[in-house]
């Protein structure tokens, strides 16, 4: 819980995944960069994955997810940390790979649901001006979020004005949250034309 990553992916592209499960480790599936601009691309449908960071990509390449469910969960309060996120995207500053992003019908759980901690259902951060990230969202359901204001169910950062860049959301609802307290999304830095 504090420290294990079931699965993870360096500096691997075209990989193809579906059927898997991964319950109270500290990443689900993780991918980082295995030096300078070490780019991962992969397919993955039918997973279920529950714990603190069930999704964290941060390796930039292509991601294409289907039909997954990304789940925070604080099991036996074995994390001591005060993030979590269901499905974290960081795009990989040093690596000139220009990244994509297309995620379809996927179920974003925060579990967590705590005033106390940072929790999110979707983090997701493209920073890169050389190699602007596509980020498209579509059938996505955002279950339950923090029920105070600091943190949304959604956080989307980029660079400023000058950005190209851009994320696009369709079809998506969120359900399940506070809704007289809680925060749908938070955009940090971008630019107009930047979310969709």
């Amino acid at each position: 819980a504090q420290q294990c990553a079931d699965f993870e992916w360096y500096r691997a592209d075209g990989s193809d995944v579906m059927d898997i499960f991964s319950f109270g480790a500290k990443y689900g599936i993780l991918s980082t960069p295995a030096y300078n601009s070490g780019s991962t691309s992969m397919r993955l449908s039918k997973a279920e994955l529950i714990g603190q960071y069930p999704v964290y990509f941060s390796a930039t390449g292509q991601y294409e997810l289907t039909n997954c469910t990304f789940t925070t969960m604080n099991f036996n309060k074995l994390v001591t940390e005060k993030d979590f996120r269901a499905m974290t995207v960081i795009q990989d500053t040093t690596s000139v790979h220009q990244p994509f992003y297309l995620f379809n019908n996927l179920k974003l759980v925060n579990n967590v649901q705590s005033v106390s901690v940072n929790d999110y259902n979707l983090y997701l951060v493209t920073k890169h001006a050389g190699a602007l990230a596509m980020a498209v969202f579509s059938n996505i359901t955002f279950e339950g979020w923090s029920p105070d204001s600091t943190n949304a169910a959604v956080y989307y950062e980029t660079t400023g004005s000058g950005y190209g860049g851009y994320a696009s959301f369709y079809n998506c609802t969120a359900k399940g949250g506070n809704s007289s307290t809680g925060r749908l999304i938070q955009c940090v830095n971008v630019p107009q034309g930047g979310i969709q």
